[in-house]
């Protein structure tokens, strides 16, 4: 329910997350270094399954939904726009996007079309603080933003290290566009970054 939090123990979690407009906070006990949330890389091309993100806000949760302290890994999202890490996305029924607080995670090793590490999309605003993304893939010849891509929202990042993210054209002919190793913004998104490495 919203407004309850859950506390996650040590270990690898093989699964998904969609917090389902639940306004919670989920935090790990022992940091990012120690726990686990793990895709499995598996390819799903059905919208209802979210297209692979590990992890999903798609009805308008606020800055009181939290997710603190995790590794997100292994995610694969075959959904135009939908990040293989984290996918932040408004529902078709809402005005405006999801605003969820994302503080202390690793973010690796996923891959989408567009963000393979996080996708923001559709009028959110939020803040990233404390976040390490890094080696994560986007494939799609117009998607972009291998760490991060952010599609008409405003987003703060404070303290995030994004490295060693690549944009490619996986599939596409040899001089399809691709946009954003590391970031790719477009449709008027507004950054503001705060001691960044990328």
């Amino acid at each position: 329910y919203s407004g309850d939090t859950v506390v996650v123990d040590s270990g690898t979690y093989f699964e998904v997350i969609d917090f389902d407009g639940k306004n919670i906070v989920i935090t790990s006990i022992s940091g990012a270094d120690n726990t686990i949330i793990d895709g499995g890389n598996i390819i799903v091309d059905n919208p209802l399954y979210h297209y692979g993100s590990v992890v999903t806000f798609r009805n308008n949760e606020d800055s009181t939904a939290v997710l603190n302290g995790f590794t997100i890994q292994n995610g694969y999202s075959n959904g135009s726009n939908a990040g293989g890490g984290i996918n932040i996305t408004r529902s078709s029924n809402t005005e405006n996007g999801p605003s969820p607080t994302l503080t202390n995670l690793i973010i690796k090793d996923n891959t989408s079309r567009s963000g393979g590490g996080i996708s923001i999309g559709s009028s959110s605003s939020l803040i990233l603080k404390n976040l390490v993304i890094a080696q994560n893939n986007s494939t799609f010849y117009n998607g972009g933003g291998g760490g991060l891509y952010v599609r008409g929202s405003e987003v703060q990042l404070i303290n995030v290290t994004i490295v060693d993210n690549i944009a490619t054209n996986e599939g596409w002919a040899p001089n399809d566009d691709r946009y954003g190793g590391g970031i790719r913004t477009r449709s008027s998104a507004s950054l503001s970054l705060n001691n960044c490495i990328i």
